[in-house]
């Protein structure tokens, strides 16, 4: 991510919001975030997205296109995983620009347009997230400059753990991230 360029995230969970905080922390003039989950969206506002998009109701490669003046993102990172969210990231990205893939597929094979890639020459990166290169989130962490609390909507006690994960699971209660306190 290079300073003032355009970010866009798709998907509003803890990893979406992370990218989010870090690409302004980075320098990312515009960041927008695409989401189905209408309390999602309200916190990636409240977090310092420039847009948020809720995806069952209109096109994020239009809203990204709409805001850069046609030319899309320079950046996108996936947090969703989904056919869905990957296809609309190479429909909303500029020639030239960079996928970071972060989310989890649910599931084994996830078809990709490979066509509008090439066209948009489309850098593709896919980051699995347990790959010990935390150092640099530690260091904001540590330093102050990244507050992972930011995301934490629920407190649970081990014993509610089950509860924990339900309640994430269905997205119910304005969940953003549990914390099952030990």
């Amino acid at each position: 991510l290079r300073f003032g360029e355009t970010v866009a995230v798709m998907g509003a969970g803890p990893i979406g919001l992370l990218a989010l905080l870090v690409s302004k922390l980075a320098g990312a003039s515009t960041v927008v975030v695409a989401d189905k989950v209408p309390h999602r969206l309200k916190k990636a506002l409240d977090l310092g997205a420039d847009l948020a998009v809720d995806v069952s109701r209109e096109s994020v490669s239009d809203a990204v296109k709409d805001l850069t003046g046609g030319r899309g993102a320079h950046g996108i990172f996936d947090a969703a995983g989904k056919a869905a969210s990957l296809n609309a990231s190479l429909h909303a990205l500029r020639p030239g620009g960079r996928i970071v893939i972060i989310g989890i597929p649910s599931e084994r094979e996830t078809p990709l347009e490979f066509w509008q890639g090439l066209q948009q020459e489309a850098t593709i990166i896919v980051q699995k997230r347990n790959n010990g290169n935390d150092h640099e989130a530690l260091e904001l962490i540590e330093s102050g400059r990244l507050d992972p609390r930011v995301i934490v909507s629920h407190n649970f006690s081990l014993a509610n753990g089950a509860a924990a994960f339900e309640t994430m699971g269905a997205y119910t209660d304005g969940v953003i991230k549990p914390l099952i306190e030990m």
